[in-house]
């Protein structure tokens, strides 16, 4: 766990640095998802901290070694983004490459034992200035094991509540980020990312205060700020259902990444609500805050409520997450159950 979270401290730290001067820089992947030079420099740096920490197990990383190799012009500018950031100053683009090619899965199913990385979960939401994530987890014989987000705009202070707008600025963005972590056997902990004159915090991080008592008034469910591939509706008719389930309505909260996973692990959200799509979901998608909400007490499955297999990069039997405290998921269970009878 000290690896993963040296590693998302200084790719977060980065990637805050970069996320203005790279708001409307970006290239399209073959499956049309952004990509920025803040996702290649945040995979590398991370896969050559590991290394340095000697925790070198294989990778299955979302961004490839191939692709980059194939616009020199983006490698260059990769390479003189961890230079600028001083977080790699003498970074090469042939040393990018390396790094991001560096036992690199080749397969869909995961060996026993593997790290998934998503260096910029949130894209869009980080080249529109928005929130976004940094995730690593590592994945032990089809289990989470270690997680580890960088949350940049994300504010430490759990005293501040999210707004319940339907609106992704509804969670300020905050100056000093955080991160959160935990391994499969023990508390979910959490500190500053960043100090108030901008360097990696690196105070040791600390449990997470216990979660509020449920039920809360009206629980408060997160979700994408997309509005791809059927969510928005989807959602609008589950937040109907909800209210008739649950006897008030509940208030939804828009954000994008898998900082969404860290509002619900630290007691500010009640429910992780990703409806099934069309597209099979990632590993590195969810691995990281799945783990973080099993161990902050949560139940979490796909929107069917069945349990989700980690043996493979692609999720591909998973019809969407759900994570909610137990005493709450078998209502937005229900209510989800509902909403799909009717669609």
């Amino acid at each position: 766990m000290h690896a993963a979270i040296e590693g998302v401290r200084l790719a977060g730290q980065m990637c805050k640095r970069l996320q203005h001067s790279l708001a409307h820089e970006g290239v399209s992947k073959a499956d049309g998802s952004p990509v920025t030079v803040a996702d290649y420099a945040a995979q590398a740096l991370i896969v050559r901290t590991l290394i340095e920490h000697e925790a070198d197990a294989p990778i299955a990383g979302e961004e490839q070694a191939h692709t980059l190799g194939q616009a020199p012009a983006l490698l260059a500018q990769v390479a003189l983004a961890l230079q600028s950031a001083s977080a790699w100053t003498d970074a090469t683009p042939e040393q990018v490459l390396a790094m991001l090619g560096h036992r690199a899965c080749t397969t869909d199913l995961l060996p026993e034992r593997a790290w998934v990385i998503d260096p910029v979960d949130g894209t869009k939401g980080f080249m529109a200035q928005r929130h976004f994530a940094v995730c690593l987890a590592l994945i032990e014989r089809g289990r989470p094991v270690v997680a580890a987000l960088a949350c940049p705009n994300l504010a430490f202070d759990i005293s501040h509540e999210p707004s319940t707008a339907a609106d992704e600025h509804a969670v300020r963005i905050d100056p000093i980020g955080m991160v959160i972590a935990c391994t499969a056997n023990g508390p979910v902990l959490h500190g500053p990312l960043l100090t108030h004159a901008g360097e990696i915090c690196q105070a040791p991080l600390r449990p997470i205060p216990p979660r509020p008592g449920l039920p809360r008034a009206h629980p408060i469910i997160t979700f994408s700020v997309e509005a791809s591939e059927g969510r928005v509706r989807n959602f609008t008719s589950l937040a109907d259902e909800m209210a008739h389930t649950l006897g008030s309505r509940p208030l939804p909260l828009a954000m994008d990444s898998q900082a969404k996973y860290a509002l619900v692990a630290r007691g500010q959200a009640d429910v992780y609500d990703r409806p099934p799509r069309r597209n099979s979901e990632k590993a590195w998608d969810h691995a990281a805050g799945c783990l973080l909400l099993e161990r902050a007490g949560c139940l979490v499955t796909d929107a069917l409520g069945q349990p989700l297999d980690w043996s493979r990069i692609t999720l591909g039997q998973t019809q969407g997450i759900l994570g909610a405290p137990a005493d709450l998921h078998a209502a937005v269970l229900a209510a989800r159950k509902a909403v799909g009878g009717r669609q």
